[in-house]
Order: C-alpha cells, then structure tokens, then sequence
C-alpha cells in the first residue's frame, strides 16, 4: 500500500501531509533549481495555484520541495527468479513511486504543485 487514503486525501492540504508522511517520501528536498524532469509539467501551472506567485518566486523563497525515489530503486530485482527464491514461484513485482512537487502555503501549509 501507497500510505495514501484517498477517502481523506481529497484536500489540498491533507494529500501533503499524507505524501510527508506515508511510505512515498523516500526523499525530500529543498528545490533550488527545476530539474528537466520537472520542467514540462510545471511551465503550465497557472499563478493562481501559487496564490498569483510564479513557481521561480516559490522555489526562491525556499517553499518548493520534491519527494523522489531518485535512484532508491535501481538495481532492485523486479520479481521473476529473485521472487522464485523467495517465496517459491516466479512473479513479476512492479515499483512505481510517486515522485511529485509540494509546496508550502503562506500558513503554513503543504500543498501539490505538480
């Protein structure tokens, strides 16, 4: 399981707590600078998001975090002979974690961004 409630995740601000809080925030950071990852998606979030601040005036104010699994996973067996020696047949397991972009509201909130 994700940790994630979707029954209480409906909020803006409840999703940030649970993303902080649930087994997906294998990583947290301070975002100094977009990475190109992130690029994409972020150029066509509206200013009102960000209560009519751009992203560059959130991320230079110190307010954007990024959880990420980067490169917790690689190298981790995905099942098949690994999972065959481990519990006794062959299956393929499947990763995806969720990477995405929080930021923290002027009271104090941790909300989506991307």
């Amino acid at each position: 399981s994700s940790g994630i409630n979707a029954e209480y995740g409906r909020s803006d601000s409840e999703f940030g707590r649970q993303m902080l809080s649930s087994s997906n925030s294998f990583y947290i950071r301070k975002v100094r600078a977009l990475h190109e990852r992130w690029i994409g998606g972020t150029e066509h979030i509206p200013d009102h998001v960000f209560n009519n601040k751009s992203i560059s005036d959130i991320m230079n104010s110190g307010r954007l975090f990024e959880i990420s699994a980067d490169g917790l996973l690689d190298g981790v067996p995905h099942g098949g002979k690994a999972n065959k020696m481990l519990a006794g047949f062959e299956a393929t397991w499947y990763v995806a974690p969720s990477d995405c972009l929080l930021w923290v509201n002027y009271d104090g909130s941790l909300l989506p961004a991307a």
